[in-house]
C-alpha cells in the first residue's frame, strides 16, 4: 500500500510541474516571441536582406537601385542620417505634414505649402 501512495505522490507532482510550466510557456509565448524577433531585427544586416519589403519595413535600412529602377539590395543608415530623418518626421508630422517613405527615399507631404528642416510645414 505504501508504494502505492508514494507513486500517486508522485504522479500527482509530475503533472503539476508539467501543468505549471504549461501555463507558463502559454503566458510567455507571446513575449518571447516579441525578444526573439527584436534580437533577429539586432543582428540583421542590411546586406543580407534580399526583398525590398523587409528593406522597406527597417529604418536603418534603405533600397538600392539600378537605372531601370529594379530592387537591386539593401544597405544601412548612419545612426546620424537616422536621428536627422526621424527629427523631421515628427516635425513634419506635429506641423500637419505627412510623413512618405518611397523607393526614392522619405519625405513630408505639406498640404498648405512645402517643408522647411526648422519650421516644418510652412505656408509658400
Amino acid at each position: 500500500m505504501e508504494i502505492k501512495t508514494r507513486t500517486l505522490i508522485i504522479t500527482a507532482i509530475f503533472f503539476g510541474v508539467a501543468l505549471v510550466a504549461t501555463v507558463f510557456i502559454f503566458l510567455y509565448r507571446a513575449g518571447t516571441d516579441s525578444i526573439i524577433q527584436a534580437y533577429v531585427a539586432k543582428i540583421t544586416t542590411c546586406a543580407n536582406i534580399t526583398d525590398e519589403r523587409d528593406c522597406f519595413s527597417r529604418d536603418y535600412c534603405q533600397g538600392i537601385y539600378d537605372s531601370q529602377q529594379v530592387f537591386a539590395g539593401c544597405q544601412n543608415v548612419s545612426s546620424q542620417a537616422r536621428q536627422i530623418t526621424e527629427t523631421h518626421r515628427q516635425l513634419c508630422t506635429q506641423t500637419g505634414g505627412q510623413w512618405y517613405k518611397n523607393m526614392y527615399g522619405e519625405s513630408c507631404i505639406c498640404l498648405s505649402g512645402r517643408f522647411d528642416s526648422t519650421a516644418g510645414c510652412i505656408n509658400r
